[in-house]
């Protein structure tokens, strides 16, 4: 008696018969998305009874940042030893770029005044080469993180003065060390690097740059129509 009482229950919670035969055309019908309550007719699961039977201890998804990194490595190096220039005055030179993303750092050293600043826009372009190429760096999220300045060798030379006196002097010389890193993504990200111009600068300069492009380019057309 007490087999066939559980046969009687679990034939009442079973679904109709002919269930099969007509489930594959219900829209968006999968297994386990449908429960069955005695005496009435199967219906979809609600949003509530789904979440009761949600996994124990389930996490949903995090949100996929808009860029991921692929490099190897969180930084490259790049070095030149005995520069021909006094530390203190390279020093001065490095303070100008140190914080800032690569790109600006260069369009620094090209559109200043010291005559030496070429030899840091070098390093710098090196050391993005060797994050690009050797380490997948991605070039527009590189900064300058480290511009170390170090005392290389000098030359003693010989000064003459007057009356056959003659003085002592030295050619001073410098190391330059550049250390690039790739700044990792945020949401409340501001600028690329500690310091410089902020993001909504740089697209609002590169929208103008392009829409003057193309009004240059749409002049060139129409004057070879001409």
């Amino acid at each position: 008696p007490a087999m066939a009482a559980m046969r009687r229950a679990w034939s009442a919670l079973r679904a109709p018969r002919g269930l099969r035969s007509f489930t594959p055309a219900i829209k968006g019908f999968r297994a386990g998305n449908f429960i069955s309550v005695p005496g009435t007719r199967l219906r979809p699961m609600s949003s509530a009874a789904e979440s009761l039977v949600e996994v124990k201890g389930a996490t949903p998804e995090p949100e996929k940042s808009p860029w991921t990194s692929t490099a190897s490595r969180d930084e490259a190096v790049a070095r030149r030893k005995n520069l021909r220039i006094s530390p203190r005055k390279l020093n001065d030179i490095c303070r100008l770029v140190r914080g800032l993303s690569c790109a600006e750092a260069i369009a620094q050293m090209k559109l200043s005044d010291r005559p030496k600043a070429k030899f840091v826009e070098k390093v710098i372009a090196a050391a993005i080469t060797n994050g690009i190429n050797n380490f997948n760096m991605d070039a527009e999220r590189l900064y300058v993180a480290e511009a170390v300045v170090g005392q290389g060798q000098h030359r003693k030379k010989m000064r003459y003065h007057a009356k056959g006196r003659f003085g002592r002097s030295k050619g001073y010389h410098a190391h330059l060390t550049i250390k690039v890193k790739e700044q990792p993504w945020s949401e409340d990200e501001v600028r690329i690097g500690r310091r410089g111009r902020k993001l909504t600068v740089i697209e609002a300069q590169r929208a103008i740059h392009e829409e003057i492009s193309a009004k240059y380019e749409s002049i060139l057309e129409q004057f070879e129509e001409d």
